[in-house]
């Protein structure tokens, strides 16, 4: 089995990522979004951040989402899912979610990084992205990314660190964007002092439609883990260490 992270090999080449119906699901942070995406269409996106357990709105979200868009399950052509790095929980949630509804409708799933769609939403930029969530302990889930002629290129993978080494010695000028930014704003300023620069607030929400975007070149290159796709757990499950009630979803 690969280990988490890891590149994935293609499968066989489809048409590109044009025309499918891409059903893509975010559970691995404080929010809950399924959205239904074609190209570069947002055909129908639901976010709930009511708060609760993800798998008391998961599936009236996917259910709701594709009424409104493409009518239901048997019309979605590939389902994406946020693999992590995040909630515990939300993302087994997810991924365990998404892979009963591949297998139920015979199509491809892919997950993706959450980072990677925070990224994504920030781009185009010339700036470094820096995409942080929190991880608790005072630390974040981190990842650096630059866009480039419409590619987003990974700087540096996903790692937990505090949040100053999560900017420090940078070689450009970054963008932060993610829930990690939120949770630890004050120590992120007084890092990078004149450089701190964020995202629109609105934006530290890892949309469904992003995961959907991100997962494009995946499904491009006839990319499939329905059976193969795991969580992206970056340190040990928080089940052995005291519960942080703060996070219902852990």
């Amino acid at each position: 089995m690969e280990a988490p992270g890891a590149p994935r090999p293609p499968g066989p080449k489809r048409e590109g990522a044009c025309g499918l119906n891409i059903l893509a699901i975010d559970t691995a942070s404080r929010t809950c979004g399924v959205a239904v995406c074609r190209d570069d269409r947002v055909m129908a996106e639901m976010i709930d951040g009511s708060g609760g357990t993800h798998s008391r709105h998961l599936m009236r979200l996917v259910d709701r989402v594709l009424a409104m868009s493409i009518g239901d399950l048997h019309a979605v052509d590939a389902i994406a899912v946020n693999r992590g790095p995040g909630s515990f929980t939300g993302v087994r949630i997810g991924i365990s979610t998404a892979k009963g509804l591949a297998a139920a409708a015979d199509k491809p799933l892919v997950g993706v990084s959450g980072l990677a769609a925070l990224a994504w939403q920030l781009a185009p930029t010339e700036r470094l992205i820096c995409a942080m969530l929190d991880a608790r302990r005072r630390e974040v889930y981190c990842a650096h990314y630059r866009y480039q002629a419409q590619v987003l290129e990974t700087v540096r993978p996903e790692t937990v660190c505090a949040p100053e080494d999560a900017v420090r010695d940078l070689e450009q000028p970054c963008v932060l964007i993610g829930g990690g930014v939120r949770a630890y704003r004050s120590r992120l300023r007084e890092c990078l002092g004149p450089d701190f620069l964020t995202a629109p607030r609105f934006q530290n929400a890892i949309r469904a439609a992003a995961i959907a975007w991100a997962a494009r070149p995946y499904l491009s290159q006839g990319g499939d883990e329905q059976q193969t796709l795991v969580p992206l757990y970056l340190r040990p499950s928080y089940a052995k260490e005291p519960v942080d009630k703060s996070d219902v979803n852990r």
